[in-house]
């Protein structure tokens, strides 16, 4: 596979792959008129790179016995694309009468333009193929060189369009103060239309120059790499507002899993020394895959039962905590803490006498679904995880009587 074809269908695989999403979606709303308009957007430029592809190219104009025919359908999807956007991007920030008319005004122009393009093609001599160069080929003669500007005027106008209406519907939504993931995807909608702009400006300099008697292939080329560069981002934030939301439910939850998990060591060791705090058996593996927020309550609630059943165990002292904090890189009063839990379970579970705890002694019990307090309480179980076991326990009883 040459390279121009490898980036073509990349670029390909990637507007079909959003398309499937899209299409997959219509299937649960079939009269979303804006979701039809969606997916018609992904569609076309899918199918312009599909078919622009060398690999693709010559089979088109074999089939249908029409040279080059692939370009004229090419250029009439992407031309199409930019008009299908802008009416999109009304459909969402308009009413839908003010939609509905101005969407009309523009299928109108967007036919119009396409007819001129169908005319102006057929009378191109086309008599071979030209996968690669067909811009360069005849854009420098009068029929093929208006070919190109009509297409190219239909396709700037429905990206500038696009990048305008984009930037302002995403101001619109930053006001509100909601859809996040809307506003980050027209954003991105509208970087993409202006980096699309480079592949027009190319295409146009190049005719008009050419006409002028300067020919510069090389700046018709570079016009492809504008289309390349454009059409991931735009696909992706067409896409955003649909899959956005439910990467933020995975983060989610991956992040409430973490923290379930961070908090381990510390929640052993106070079962362990009072496994009346659990309200089940521990459970390990899948099983921790289900009502992931109920256990992550849970848990915090069984840390703070069992930070009261250990107060009157914990000593008030311990030794080396500074110490142990400075080559841990831990906060000392983690540290500390940490230390008279572990001493208090190690008493509790030697059935040592319990003894009065003056009030105020160490931190408070930590409140569950409180966010600085589950920071602190990770910073805790992280600190039983990696400091070395206490000296033995003669050593915290004579801190205590110190």
């Amino acid at each position: 596979m040459d390279p121009t074809s490898a980036v073509f269908l990349f670029c390909a695989v990637a507007a079909w792959t959003a398309a499937g999403y899209k299409v997959f979606a219509l299937r649960r709303e079939p009269s979303n008129t804006a979701l039809w308009v969606l997916s018609v957007s992904i569609v076309l430029p899918a199918t312009g790179f599909t078919v622009a592809a060398p690999l693709i190219y010559p089979h088109v104009g074999r089939v249908s016995g029409v040279p080059d025919l692939a370009t004229l359908i090419v250029y009439g999807c992407i031309a199409g694309y930019g008009i299908v956007v802008s009416i999109m991007l009304l459909l969402w920030h308009k009413s839908p009468r003010e939609a509905r008319r101005a969407g009309t005004a523009l299928l109108a122009l967007y036919g119009a333009a396409l007819a001129a393009m169908i005319v102006l093609f057929f009378h191109i001599d086309t008599a071979s193929e030209h996968p690669l160069d067909f811009d360069e080929t005849f854009g420098p003669t009068a029929v093929g060189g208006a070919f190109l500007l009509v297409y190219v005027s239909m396709y700037t106008t429905g990206l500038i369009a696009t990048a305008v209406r984009g930037h302002q519907f995403a101001r619109h939504v930053a006001g509100t103060g909601g859809h996040p993931w809307l506003r980050r995807g027209l954003r991105i909608v509208s970087v993409g239309s202006c980096v699309a702009l480079g592949y027009a400006v190319c295409k146009s300099v190049f005719v008009v120059l050419a006409w002028s008697g300067v020919y510069l292939p090389d700046l018709s080329k570079l016009g492809v790499l504008f289309a390349c560069l454009a059409s991931p981002p735009i696909a992706i934030g067409l896409t955003m507002p649909s899959w956005g939301p439910k990467l933020t439910t995975v983060t989610g939850w991956l992040r409430k899993r973490r923290k379930y998990r961070q908090l381990r060591p510390l929640w052993e060791v106070m079962y362990h020394a009072v496994p009346g705090i659990a309200l089940e058996q521990p459970t390990y593996g899948w099983a921790l895959l289900g009502d992931l927020d109920f256990r992550l309550y849970r848990r915090l609630v069984e840390i703070r039962d069992g930070r009261l059943a250990l107060a009157p165990h914990m000593p008030d002292t311990v030794p080396d905590a500074e110490q142990l904090a400075a080559a841990q890189q831990l906060p000392v009063d983690v540290v500390r803490e940490a230390l008279r839990i572990r001493a208090a379970a190690d008493r509790v579970r030697a059935a040592e006498p319990a003894r009065p705890v003056p009030p105020g002694t160490g931190p408070a019990p930590a409140l569950p679904n409180h966010g600085d307090d589950i920071a602190w309480l990770v910073q805790l179980a992280a600190a039983l995880d990696r400091i070395p076991a206490p000296q033995p326990e003669a050593s915290v009883r004579a801190a205590d009587e110190g």
